[in-house]
């Protein structure tokens, strides 16, 4: 079981809903205005994860460009911390790369990469100016051990581009002119930085099972649209899994003109709103959508861009991403006081709350709707699927063979050889499933 603690960004999530207002895109976490911590220790020196007479991994700096999950475990807690940062190129000539949403979207830090010795460098740095103190915010590795402040901390780059720093290292935004730093920490030893890979359509995993209607509640939400508003739903095609139970798709979800919204973006940018939306009902208490999944819809950049949006809700990336179970979802949804994602059986309708999303191959995860130029007010969307089916139902009603051989999935719809004592399972035999 995983220790539970009220978080800011979850609290927000449930802020309101909105009516049509002026939205932009924002990442999950800020921490400009953070109250700064108080931590000891000032002496600097250099540590390294990289061992003695590492073999090349990268061939160049595009291997180590793109989105990546962490995996950081908190000796504070005792639990993982959680994010997804993304690395882009800068000046190439000098392994430069930028690093964002480590985990804050808002301070962007600077690495040094050597493709020769598949090492990432990154040394202390300045931040940004910190109006309450008067003071520059320095980014600073820091020995958690001995509380020492580093002047750099190299990380080895792995063959599969996963990136591993060495244990034992907090990063830290702190005042460097205090006798008594003071600092904020977002990471404590043994961080891992594993590349996002997007998720791909294989036909070979997958089996027509019918037709929804579909109300994109990424979309609309953006602009003050809501189920209630009676806005007409998309019909769109269902994919059933083959091997996971409860694991659907909706086919080409932002296509035939799902929205005015969607349409006019993939106009804008000469798409034809190709892609999928992964979901699985399992448990029909505990609804989620995957991420990484690119939807097709697509959404215009500052710069005259466009870019895919990858929508998700934060129960998908829980149980998918950060292995919850169901009690560790809905104990963390109790205390902060979040709707549970649902699917309806008298109905076939599953809602879908918390919603998330990303935008482009290196930020494919961490974003939601606020309100322009106050970022307290967030927006609140809800997905609707209306399946034409009843996903739990034997296809055709077949009788139930009773030689046939029993499988047994746990509540994610991954099969699992034999059901432990007392947890609660659903049992598979021929095609009929309790």
């Amino acid at each position: 079981m995983k220790k539970i603690y009220s978080l800011v960004a979850l609290g927000m999530m449930t802020a309101l809903t909105a009516g049509a207002v002026d939205a932009v895109p924002q990442q999950q976490n800020s921490i400009r205005n953070a109250e700064m911590k108080e931590f000891t220790g000032i002496a600097a020196k250099t540590v390294s994860a990289t061992p003695a007479g590492a073999r090349q991994r990268i061939s160049s700096l595009n291997d180590v460009a793109g989105a990546y999950s962490s995996s950081s475990h908190n000796d504070l807690q005792g639990d993982p911390i959680a994010f997804s940062p993304f690395i882009t190129i800068g000046d190439a000539a000098s392994g430069e790369v930028f690093i964002t949403n480590f985990p804050y979207s808002d301070v962007e830090i600077t690495g040094i990469v050597d493709v020769a010795k598949s090492t990432l460098r990154i040394n202390q740095q300045e931040a940004y100016f910190h109006t309450t103190y008067n003071e520059m915010v320095y980014f600073t590795p820091i020995d958690f051990e001995n509380g020492r402040a580093l002047e750099s901390v190299t990380a080895d780059i792995l063959e599969d581009g996963t990136i591993v720093f060495p244990e034992n290292i907090t990063m830290a935004l702190k005042l460097l002119s205090y006798p008594i730093n003071e600092g904020y920490f977002f990471g404590v030893s043994e961080i891992v930085l594993t590349p996002i890979r997007a998720w791909k359509y294989d036909a070979a995993e997958w089996e027509k099972a019918g037709t929804a209607e579909y109300f994109d509640g990424w979309m609309c939400a953006a602009f003050g649209v809501t189920p209630e508003d009676g806005m007409p739903l998309n019909k769109v095609d269902v994919m059933k899994s083959k091997t996971n139970e409860g694991e659907f798709l909706l086919v080409n979800p932002e296509s035939n003109g799902s929205s005015e919204y969607a349409e006019m973006f993939q106009v804008q940018g000469g798409y034809a709103g190709d892609g999928y939306l992964r979901f699985n009902i399992a448990n029909p208490d505990c609804a989620y959508i995957y991420p990484l999944v690119g939807s097709g819809g697509y959404l215009g950049e500052e710069d005259g861009s466009t870019s895919q949006m990858f929508p998700y809700n934060l129960e998908g990336i829980r149980i998918t991403r950060e292995g919850y179970d169901y009690q560790d979802v809905a104990d963390e949804w109790d205390v902060n006081w979040l709707d549970m994602s649902y699917f309806d059986k008298d109905t076939n309708t599953a809602y879908f709350f918390n919603l998330m999303f990303g935008l482009g191959d290196t930020n494919m995860l961490g974003q939601f709707w606020w309100v322009a130029n106050d970022p307290t007010m967030v927006i609140e969307g809800q997905t609707v699927i209306k399946l034409d089916f009843d996903p739990y139902a034997a296809v055709g009603e077949i009788a139930v063979d009773e030689n046939a051989p029993v499988k047994y999935f746990n509540l994610q719809g991954v099969e699992i050889a034999q059901p432990a004592k007392g947890q609660l399972v659903i049992k598979k035999q021929g095609s009929k499933s309790v």
